[in-house]
């Protein structure tokens, strides 16, 4: 069965996600995760696009980006995964891929994903049960939020801005809605893997459907 074409447009949100090859762990220690950021900045710089967060688990990784040029998701996930293929086959003497497959890249609608898929990132090592809280998972973009990541490798601005006018307050709401851990039904991927790429509305598949059609000049 042949592969969906990718849809990769300038200015679209994207949830990027990436796998270990047949499931293995791809970060062993705290290095490693500094070198796969190390590469996530570097292609930050190349490709000039948004990052609003990230989470670092033992065997998979989850991206919220904007890309602002059409065809920069594909780069920006081929350099880092090359980058860090050779840097992690070096150390441990390893051959091979080491990431299952093709990157899976959702375009998300904003509205109402934007935040929900910002949560449901920051949430993953509460629901995988390795961490009782969002502030207990040292690997992910939370603490950029508050200033305390080593530098600015997240887009905070955009986000913060949703959750009022001044700094003390949109972190304190940002706080309360991240660590939310209620049930809820707004984002969940897993109901998009095999139905299709976009999540969203009929309406906002109709409006993707279009803009690809423009950007590529054919159906």
């Amino acid at each position: 069965m042949p592969r969906k074409p990718r849809i990769d447009l300038s200015g679209q949100l994207y949830h990027v996600t990436v796998r270990g090859n047949n499931k293995e762990d791809i970060f062993i220690d705290k290095s490693d995760r500094d070198v796969y950021c190390k590469y996530l900045r570097k292609a930050k710089e190349k490709y000039c696009f948004f990052l609003y967060c990230y989470v670092l688990m033992n065997n998979h990784v989850h991206l919220l980006l904007r890309p602002t040029e059409k065809g920069a998701v594909s780069k920006i996930m081929q350099s880092i995964n090359t980058g860090y293929t050779m840097y992690f086959n070096y150390k441990y003497k390893k051959c091979g891929h080491r990431f299952q497959g093709r990157y899976k890249s959702f375009l998300v609608e904003e509205e109402p994903h934007f935040l929900e898929l910002l949560r449901y990132i920051h949430q993953n090592p509460v629901r995988a049960e390795i961490a009782r809280r969002v502030e207990d998972y040292p690997y992910s973009s939370y603490f950029a939020y508050f200033g305390k990541a080593e530098d600015k490798l997240v887009d905070i601005g955009e986000v913060l801005s949703r959750f009022g006018a001044r700094e003390s307050v949109q972190i304190k709401r940002f706080k309360v809605f991240i660590e939310d851990i209620r049930e809820r039904n707004i984002y969940r991927p897993e109901r998009f893997m095999k139905d299709g790429l976009i999540v969203g509305s009929e309406e906002f598949k109709n409006k993707i459907f279009k803009l690809q059609v423009n950007s590529s000049g054919k159906v």
